[in-house]
């Protein structure tokens, strides 16, 4: 009988142990999972938190630009946009209750909008006409930004390829352009499995598809040029000198002097031009000569659209908002919108939209 009952008590024993091993293991799984769902919790927590910062930042950007609009449009001058306005200064880092915020504002069309290279010229099939015939306004522009990057040194040939094979991605045909252009046919005989876009670009980043375009184009061109939709002028007032140098004489594919183009700058600094017609007269060798030119106009794709190719104010810009909290970091850039009817967000983007 003691040999039964100490059988007894031992599995009393053992069960007990499991038991409690059980209850040990389900106790670590609920605290577990009280942790995971804590930190699932502090972590929507935190990203609220970032987007109401990141949305406030963007509404003073809009209201800023709202206001801007506002007060030219009850101005003598009319609309008039220049990087001395108050839009355009650079703001230091707002304090919140738990980090910072900052906000900065940026012209987009102080930028080279790359949906500007599908206007051609009647030409632009020719490849025996001379490059001021055959390449419009802005792609002559663009041959001139491409030459103007000194750490890539491209031939009047290579620069003229990668315009060629831009504006074939975005225009509306499958016509291959000169002899650098590429369609999908292209692209499908390379073996990619891709086919020409046929539309503007949204995206920069999409440019890393395009025939000719290298990861190093890329990185020098986010800094020259932005991607907007439809046709757009070049504010003449807020063009970065990098622009600036896209622009010559017709004639001419090579990038401006920058000895030129520091004079400009100088001249703008002191005070910003009023009318298109103050700048084509201020000595800069602006392609093509007339305050009057018109992007498009010799394109029956794009004539209804037609646009100045250059400009005194604008309506896109680009609001960068970079938030801290704690030591967390988020940014967003959103590209805005502006006319007689309002100030709008047309998209938003987790980095650089360019």
């Amino acid at each position: 009988m003691s040999v039964i009952r100490i059988r007894q008590r031992g599995s009393a024993l053992i069960v007990a142990m499991l038991v409690a091993a059980l209850v040990a293991i389900l106790a670590v799984q609920l605290a577990q999972a009280f942790v995971v769902n804590a930190s699932l919790a502090e972590s929507r927590l935190l990203q609220q938190r970032f987007e109401t910062y990141l949305r406030g930042a963007e509404e003073l950007a809009l209201a800023a630009l709202q206001q801007d609009w506002q007060h030219d449009s009850m101005s003598a001058e009319g609309v008039v946009d220049h990087a001395g306005e108050s839009w355009a200064l650079e703001l230091p880092p707002l304090p919140t209750d738990d980090g910072m915020l900052q906000v900065s504002i940026v012209d987009a069309q102080g930028l080279f909008n790359i949906n500007n290279l599908r206007v051609r010229t009647a030409y632009h099939d020719d490849n025996g006409a001379p490059p001021a015939q055959r390449f419009s306004a802005p792609q002559r522009q663009f041959i001139r930004l491409l030459k103007s990057i000194e750490s890539l040194a491209l031939s009047d040939s290579e620069a003229m390829a990668v315009t060629e094979a831009i504006t074939d991605w975005i225009d509306s045909d499958d016509q291959v352009s000169g002899m650098g252009g590429a369609e999908s046919l292209f692209y499908q005989n390379a073996g990619t499995g891709l086919q020409a876009a046929n539309q503007p670009l949204s995206d920069l980043s999409e440019l890393l598809l395009v025939r000719h375009v290298t990861p190093e184009l890329l990185v020098q061109l986010r800094q020259r040029a932005v991607a907007l939709p439809g046709l757009t002028s070049l504010n003449v007032n807020t063009a970065t000198p990098l622009v600036l140098r896209a622009l010559n004489d017709e004639q001419q594919l090579q990038a401006a002097d920058e000895e030129d183009v520091l004079a400009i700058l100088d001249l703008r600094a002191r005070q910003p031009w009023l009318q298109v017609a103050e700048f084509m007269t201020a000595g800069f060798p602006a392609d093509p000569q007339g305050p009057l030119a018109m992007i498009g106009a010799e394109d029956a794709d794009t004539e209804q659209d037609a646009t100045p190719l250059y400009s005194v104010f604008s309506q896109y810009f680009l609001a960068s908002v970079r938030v801290m909290i704690d030591d967390q970091e988020r940014q967003m850039q959103s590209l805005i919108y502006r006319d007689d009817n309002g100030v709008y967000a047309l998209a938003r983007y987790n980095g650089d939209i360019r």
